[in-house]
């Protein structure tokens, strides 16, 4: 090669030098730009983070409820809004410890509820907390109570770094709570049920005659519902009455339905009265309550009974003694017969479809028993008989005699039709389930023209062999099948008896023209068949069902 050759090669090279410098410069042009988006990108995401975190601590410092944050475990005051600062008077905590702000004095039982905050990572909540501050404009030092939450602060990773405090301010409403426990004792003595409650009806104190009356323990009834001293069915009146009686702030007396521990329902007048404090603005509520039992008792027993037997879903009626005519009954009791109104005055034996002589003893019966429980045959107004469910007692005067007999009927025609429907249906699912536990039990499968195949799985005893053997037969005959694939893969266990079902299974079959293949024989099996010195000289087979199926459609030409 001569001189001029190599200086071109030369040239050349320099050449593919110059070009890889100028791609590795605009390569790192490139990277350097999608650096700087990059950069760009996650200046903007920190510029907008800080500015979410910016308004969210310019709203905690205007929130009207103290807030404070501290890190770590030594609880560093992260943070603390205008209205913590000026509640505490702790207006430069940022940046301390809180043993250095507060004293265990001033804020009793603070320290373990802060540990078992970074204990269990679960946010605690501490009611009415006791806190002695110095007052904002005194300056001397006052107790407080507040409504405490603690909520655990974490890290992105999950990690707990630090722990909230939300403090709602609940003094004025427990000092009003107390000013009512005191004013509650003048009443004490005052004869008749006296309950003190806030205006929400929780209960602040009673006096003595109440526990008296309705059989609570005092400690039992405070901060408990005024409706504790009412029956559900009441709970909804009272409530109603007493919005009323807070509203239009006038005196309230009604008469209502009460109950003691014991579940008693008794009578009451009940009187309320608003309490107020010294400014005149409603505190609570005063119940004066007074049994009216014995002026109310007759009547409601009337009424009760009348409800009652009114409302009942079964016929009640009676039928006096000395004439067996209907002297009274209900509506359901009109309606099941039939008569309406006019069943007043009827007798008794023309509403039975039983023989004379049968009433006459269920009559004898009832007299001497004293109550008679049964079924009886009815007949309506129409003739039409029904069945029932008959319960009868004597009805006795003052002086003890008897004067009629009660009876309550339940109508069983629905039931009996039920019954008789339900039985039915459980006889056709027992048949059901049977013929389908048949063909689970022993299915037959065809799977060409004259191959049909019988899987059997779990054990084989003799009613089982002997189904087999009927359904193989008239699968046989049905599907005329030339070949039967009895697969045994399923079955874990033969003996003597389960072998001779085979035996007999392809005696049968032959019979009707058809071979056996037997597949699916486990080495445990072949090792029992041959130790029973089972001949299976006239059964072919093969090891497994996809073997014998291969078998069976190859013979036939497919």
């Amino acid at each position: 090669m001569d001189t001029d050759d190599t200086d071109d090669m030369d040239d050349m090279d320099d050449m593919d030098d110059d070009d890889m410098d100028r791609q590795s410069v605009a390569t790192l042009q490139q990277e350097n730009q999608r650096l700087r988006e990059q950069v760009a990108a996650l200046e903007e995401e920190r510029n907008e983070a800080r500015a979410r975190y910016q308004l969210m601590e310019d709203m905690l410092e205007q929130s009207n409820v103290p807030t404070c944050l501290w890190i770590g475990e030594e609880m560093i005051y992260h943070f603390a809004n205008h209205a913590y600062r000026v509640g505490t008077g702790k207006h430069h905590p940022i940046g301390k410890p809180l043993r250095e702000v507060f004293e265990e004095r001033e804020i009793p039982g603070l320290t373990p509820v802060l540990e078992q905050v970074y204990a269990s990572g679960k946010p605690q909540v501490v009611n009415e907390a006791l806190v002695r501050l110095p007052n904002v404009e005194t300056g001397a030092e006052e107790e407080r109570w507040y409504n405490l939450v603690y909520n655990p602060v974490c890290d992105e990773h999950g990690k707990m770094v630090g722990v909230s405090n939300f403090a709602v301010e609940v003094t004025a409403q427990v000092r009003a709570r107390q000013e009512l426990h005191r004013q509650a004792q003048i009443l004490e003595q005052v004869r008749g049920s006296v309950v003190v409650t806030d205006l929400e009806g929780t209960v602040i104190s009673c006096n003595r005659d109440t526990t008296r009356i309705f059989g609570y323990q005092a400690e039992e009834l405070r901060e408990k519902p005024i409706l504790t001293f009412y029956p559900p069915e009441e709970q909804e009146r009272l409530r109603k009455e007493v919005l009323a009686f807070l509203q239009t702030q006038t005196e309230l007396e009604i008469e209502i339905t009460t109950w003691n521990k014991a579940g008693k329902r008794f009578p009451i007048r009940l009187s309320l009265s608003l309490l107020r404090n010294d400014s005149g603005t409603p505190i609570g509520m005063i119940g004066y309550a007074v049994d009216i039992s014995e002026r109310k008792q007759r009547e409601q027993e009337l009424q009760i009974f009348k409800t009652l037997v009114d409302a009942a879903p079964d016929g009640i009626g009676i039928a006096a003694l000395d004439t067996g005519q209907v002297i009274y009954a209900n509506p359901a009791y009109r309606t099941m017969f039939g008569y309406g109104d006019e069943v007043i005055g009827t007798h008794w034996e023309v509403l039975s479809a039983e023989s004379s002589e049968r009433l006459a003893q269920l009559a004898q019966d009832i007299i001497e028993q004293s109550s008679w429980h049964g079924e009886l045959n009815c007949r309506r107004k129409d003739g039409s008989i029904f069945p029932v469910s008959s319960s009868s007692i004597v009805l006795r005067s003052p002086d003890g005699q008897i004067f009629g007999l009660a009876g309550i009927a339940r109508d069983l025609t629905e039931q009996k039709q039920a019954e008789a429907e339900r039985l039915t249906l459980q006889q056709q699912i027992i048949e059901a389930q049977r013929d389908t536990l048949r063909e689970l039990s022993t299915p037959l499968i065809p799977i060409a023209d004259d191959v049909v195949i019988m899987p059997l799985i779990g054990a084989i005893d003799s009613r089982r062999a002997q189904q087999m053997l009927e359904t193989l037969l008239e699968g046989v005959a049905h599907y005329q099948a030339a070949l039967v694939i009895l697969d045994i893969t399923g079955v874990r266990v033969v003996d003597t008896q389960v072998a001779q079902t085979f035996i007999q299974a392809a005696q049968a079959v032959r019979l009707l023209g058809a071979q056996v293949m037997l597949t699916g024989i486990q080495p445990q099996i072949a090792q029992t068949l041959v130790h029973l010195g089972i001949d299976l000289r006239d059964i072919i087979t093969r090891g497994s069902l996809q073997a014998g199926i291969a078998t069976a459609l190859n013979s036939n030409g497919r």
